[in-house]
């Protein structure tokens, strides 16, 4: 649906619209305390809404940022984020998507359109226009899968074992991969092992591949760890390291559209970092856990829950909370009746929870947490985060 100022709105309606429909159905059998799990209703927002959301993004993506757009995006993001993370639809929508782990949609939008004018014009805007994109071969070039000639790879301790898979008349080669003191290593090994698989369609292994099938010689690839003695292997060492240093122009150039995929991911990753900082929403999660690394740490060991999102959110069945919703009179702990009843009095103070509160604190004691409320003190161990998980289950 294209519109005369070419602003999308109606085709931003027309695939929110198509969302919204497979959300409805998705609130039938999802509730905070019931229902599909917070990780099947991830599953399902980015198997099935990104794709139809991203739809063509190469052609209209350019839109996503206009405000109009990116407000109709973000609506319909904000119910899938508060089904993930089961909380209550007055979290407010940036730290529902943090919490969820969930991309803006505009930002994932904008990132799927550079994907696509990279696969198709074949250059990207971080990298010389000279380095071109590394395209597979087509299928119609590739060999007959029968034709295909698969490399034995055999594995050796010492010369005798090696010299037991070569022919003594034969040329042997031999390479390595230097690992050097700034991390990097050779990938000769994997270079080996791409060439064993049968449908990689990489051109230069392709390449390979064709030339094995027209060659008559047999050809075995031997493994042995570097340093044991063999002649062969420590001259090849010594030539691997020479050559990373070497002032050269590569010998190729072209770049895998993985790896435009990874640099524009980043580029999301970043600007969405950015907008969680500075956002006036979501003040109180942003407090508890200042970064989205902060928020992917505590997720990885311990699932999303309703009783952990309230927790994280302030937004919960606290009287402190409902008394701002005009659902309960006043906001005092039944404790002592005059203390108020919010979810940072209920985790350190609150007499009622001292027994859960003591376990926990022991814990943290136990592993060396300094500062046990800090939610940032307690990501490094999970066995701490565990133990958070359990106090915040009883209060």
């Amino acid at each position: 649906m294209i519109d005369e100022k070419l602003l999308f709105r109606s085709h931003v309606r027309y695939i929110t619209a198509k969302a919204m429909r497979i959300f409805q159905r998705l609130c039938l059998f999802t509730r905070p305390t019931w229902g599909a799990h917070p990780e099947n209703v991830s599953i399902i927002y980015h198997g099935v809404i990104e794709p139809i959301i991203t739809y063509a993004a190469g052609i209209w993506g350019h839109a996503a940022s206009k405000k109009c757009n990116r407000r109709t995006l973000e609506s319909t993001q904000r119910g899938f984020a508060l089904k993930a993370i089961r909380g209550f639809r007055t979290v407010s929508t940036v730290a529902a998507l943090a919490l969820a782990q969930f991309t803006p949609l505009d930002l994932k939008v904008l990132e799927v359109a550079k994907v696509e004018r990279t696969r198709l014009l074949g250059t990207t805007d971080f990298l010389p226009d000279d380095v071109q994109l590394e395209k597979p071969t087509p299928v119609h070039k590739l060999l007959h899968p029968a034709s295909r000639v698969t490399i034995p790879l055999h594995l050796a301790t010492n010369q005798e074992e090696a010299d037991s898979y070569v022919r003594s008349y034969t040329v042997t080669i031999y390479t390595d991969g230097s690992k050097k003191e700034n991390g990097k290593v050779g990938a000769a090994f994997i270079c080996f092992k791409a060439i064993q698989n049968r449908s990689n369609t990489h051109p230069i292994v392709t390449n390979i591949h064709r030339a094995l099938h027209q060659t008559d010689n047999p050809i075995n690839v031997v493994w042995f760890r570097s340093h044991v003695g063999i002649a062969g292997n420590e001259a090849a060492d010594v030539a691997a390291g020479e050559a990373s240093l070497l002032h050269k122009a590569p010998d190729y150039d072209k770049f895998p559209l993985t790896y435009a995929k990874s640099h524009y991911k980043r580029e999301s990753r970043i600007a969405w970092e950015k907008r969680y900082t500075s956002a006036e929403q979501g003040a109180y999660t942003r407090k508890l856990l200042p970064q989205l690394d902060n928020i992917q740490n505590l997720f990885s060991v311990i699932a999303r829950s309703f009783h952990l999102t309230q927790i994280l959110t302030g937004h919960g069945y606290n009287k402190s909370n409902l008394r701002r919703f005009h659902i309960t009179d006043n906001a005092n702990c039944p404790c002592d009746g005059t203390s108020e009843q919010t979810f940072n009095h209920l985790l350190k103070s609150c007499p009622i929870f001292c027994r859960a509160r003591l376990l926990y604190e022991q814990t943290c004691q136990l592993y060396g947490v300094d500062s046990p409320y800090e939610l940032t003190a307690i990501l490094q161990k999970p066995e701490t985060l565990n133990s958070f998980d359990q106090l915040a289950k009883k209060i």
